[in-house]
């Protein structure tokens, strides 16, 4: 009797133990941090204290050192001795950004995979409105929200305020980053947080082709596999932006928008060499979305009813057959017909009347001086210069 009850006690404490764990892991689940780092010894710091300052406090952080050659991995050595929540993995060389985003990624135990970048910082209340929001809508596959960019190394001396009359807003809910993100990568990465069981269940991963864009990469495979993304209006970090990448990096952006344009593009039609490109003015966008609008191809992973919704959105012409694609360097607008041969130029109310010639265009402005336009494709216009 005596050995019944012991055990009796035993298996109360195990349950409510059990029971305790369950409960916290759905009101704390377990998120994990990835950053990879190279070389930023001056920055770094910043971005590790921003995590490690978060009020949401149930996270692990796994930094990859991807091979740094200054004295990034003594300082990410004395953090982790401070603190164990912080796992650090390294390259015995460098490997690139793609390799080392998936190295974490696989390192990776959290409900929640949290992205963040070595020189950028995350405002202290990010990871506890990404949790909760991502608990309240759990349709949602990856979310992510608005930034503040600055340029150097110094954070804004101005700080935006926060509404603290709700925990988080939000701005764009299903159905808008699903079709945006197949013409302009507009998906905040270093704020974003995404469901690790699903990238894992449908085998998405960091391409290790793409040493550059490979973030925007990884949301098209998402959108491929049937994931769903939204957006807070909630600022939840500061985003360091600069041009100290070699031009290889920016050409490599460039040529791999242009791949993954076109493998998204291809789910509804086939796309013209003159329809691939690193991005998009509005009548490009408008004429692009009209197709897909009319595409007679299976498409059950982006419904019909979110490729109009998103045309309607942009304010598209009923048609762009007779809108005219303009490129320039100051203005990349485009003219809708409004009568006889004037034309509006989109969201103005600048009229003009337009001369068109076998392989020229010309935009006679009614308050401004005309411009010619060169015919470099069936209705694309190359800017020439003022007459």
């Amino acid at each position: 009797m005596k050995y019944i009850k012991w055990l009796f006690l035993i298996l109360i404490v195990v349950c409510v133990t059990l029971a305790s764990v369950v409960i916290k892991n759905r009101m704390h689940p377990l998120v994990s941090v990835v950053m990879p780092v190279y070389n930023r010894e001056k920055l770094v710091s910043r971005a590790i204290e921003s995590i490690l300052n978060q009020t949401y406090k149930h996270f692990e952080f796994i930094i990859v050192d991807d091979g740094s050659t200054d004295t990034t991995p003594q300082i990410l050595q004395n953090y982790a001795q401070k603190d164990n929540r912080i796992k650090i993995l390294s390259n015995q060389q460098n490997r690139g950004i793609s390799y080392s985003r998936q190295k974490g990624l696989d390192a990776a135990k959290g409900k929640y995979v949290a992205v963040m970048d070595s020189d950028d910082y995350s405002v202290p209340r990010r990871l506890e409105k990404s949790v909760a929001f991502m608990e309240d809508y759990p349709d949602v596959t990856a979310m992510s929200g608005n930034t503040v960019d600055f340029v150097g190394d110094q954070l804004p001396t101005f700080v935006p305020g926060e509404d603290i009359r709700q925990l988080y807003r939000v701005q764009h809910d299903v159905g808008f980053y699903e079709v945006e993100l197949l013409l302009n990568n507009v998906f905040p990465n270093t704020v974003s947080l995404f469901r690790r069981d699903f990238v894992k269940e449908h085998n998405i991963h960091y391409d290790l082709y793409f040493q550059s864009a490979e973030d925007y990469d990884f949301w098209v495979q998402i959108i491929f596999a049937g994931g769903r993304f939204a957006s807070l209006s909630d600022i939840l970090g500061y985003v360091r932006r600069h041009a100290t990448n070699s031009k290889s990096y920016y050409d490599d952006m460039v040529s791999n928008s242009i791949r993954i344009h076109k493998k998204a593009f291809e789910l509804f039609f086939t796309p013209k060499e003159e329809e691939l490109k690193f991005a998009y003015n509005q009548l490009e966008f408008c004429s692009i979305l009209e197709k897909m609008k009319n595409s007679d191809r299976p498409r059950d992973i982006i419904p019909k009813e979110m490729i109009e919704r998103r045309h309607a959105l942009w304010r598209c012409p009923k048609t762009t057959q007779n809108a005219l694609f303009l490129k320039h360097a100051l203005w990349r607008d485009f003219l809708i017909p409004i009568g006889g041969k004037k034309y509006r130029r989109y969201s103005s109310d600048d009229t003009a009347t337009v001369e068109f010639k076998k392989n020229y265009v010309i935009i006679h402005w009614d308050h401004w001086n005309p411009e010619k336009f060169i015919k470099n494709g069936k209705n694309s216009f190359e800017f020439q210069k003022a007459l």
